[in-house]
């Protein structure tokens, strides 16, 4: 029973014991004996009566084995976020653990529970990521799983890609659309999360190694049309969508001068034939200087 349990008896000496020498070793079924893991590795102390107890687990007795399993998902799930796990043991899902970014080599602390719900993996950096840059909304579908996915990320060429580590998992990219500025983003991802309400359902990390399960529903609700929404947003003004509108309110009163404009006037001298021709131009349009200009006064 403890063979076919997937145990090796063991001697004294550590070596795995051999038929008589097991008989002797394990006389009755409460006898405590030493045993390796012919899976895992690991030496623990068994009896008979504990692989009775834990027949639930359908053949797979080994106390080790489930948890070096959690071990080695927790690491992958990390990995998929770009991040080494620098944790040896097993650790609950809401436990803060030490990682290492891999693609700036910055230390933090952080769950896995955290990294599904969508939580920066690197805090170093998220710095560069521009809030006020374009992001990206997307739709993803798992048929295996029946369930769609809505997600956003930042556009810029970064190492962590989350549309690649879902496509990896057996996504299917449905669709994007590119919005002004990450609460744009938010605000889209949140339209197309309520109205969806009566077809969420509980998936998890086991169905979402990669993280992001907490915006999935029943691939059996309505499909969406993602630019139709970005225009609806756009005309209602919502959140992200009134930037422009706020800037260009903040200048009314006191609108931009000359001295203000100056640094991003760009200019430079082209030969046309005997003659030097000086081109002006700005080097920003117009909303990046707006809010560049506003960032100046309110910092002074």
């Amino acid at each position: 029973m403890l063979r076919e349990a997937g145990y090796s008896i063991l001697e004294r000496d550590g070596k795995a014991a051999v038929e008589e020498a097991a008989k002797v070793i394990l006389s009755n079924v409460w006898d405590i004996v030493d045993v390796r893991c012919v899976t895992c590795g690991k030496k623990s102390r068994r009896s008979i009566v504990h692989v009775l107890a834990s027949s639930w687990r359908h053949g797979d007795h080994c106390p080790h084995l489930d948890i070096s399993d959690l071990i080695r998902q927790h690491t992958e799930f990390f990995a998929a976020h770009g991040l080494a796990r620098n944790f040896d043991g097993y650790a609950k899902l809401t436990q803060p653990v030490p990682a290492i970014c891999l693609n700036c080599g910055a230390e933090r602390r952080i769950s896995l529970s955290a990294l599904a719900q969508n939580a920066q993996p690197c805090l170093t950096c998220a710095k560069s990521i521009d809030p006020d840059s374009p992001h990206l909304v997307y739709l993803i579908h798992f048929p295996e799983l029946e369930l769609m996915k809505v997600g956003i990320t930042n556009t810029e060429d970064r190492r962590y890609n989350r549309i690649k580590a879902h496509v990896k998992q057996r996504g299917t990219l449905i669709e994007t659309v590119i919005v002004p500025n990450r609460e744009a983003a938010f605000t889209v991802e949140r339209y197309v999360l309520n109205r969806v309400l009566e077809y969420r359902q509980g998936a998890t990390a086991r169905h979402l190694p990669q993280g992001g399960w907490t915006e999935t529903w029943h691939d059996s609700a309505p499909g969406f049309d993602l630019p139709a929404i970005v225009r609806l947003l756009e005309r209602e003004n919502a959140p992200g969508f009134d930037r422009s509108n706020r800037l260009e309110m903040y200048f009314e009163d006191e609108p931009i001068t000359s001295e203000e404009l100056a640094s991003f006037v760009k200019t430079q001298d082209i030969q046309v034939g005997s003659d030097i021709v000086t081109v002006i131009g700005i080097m920003a349009d117009r909303e990046e200087i707006l809010r560049e200009v506003r960032r100046r006064r309110m910092s002074k």
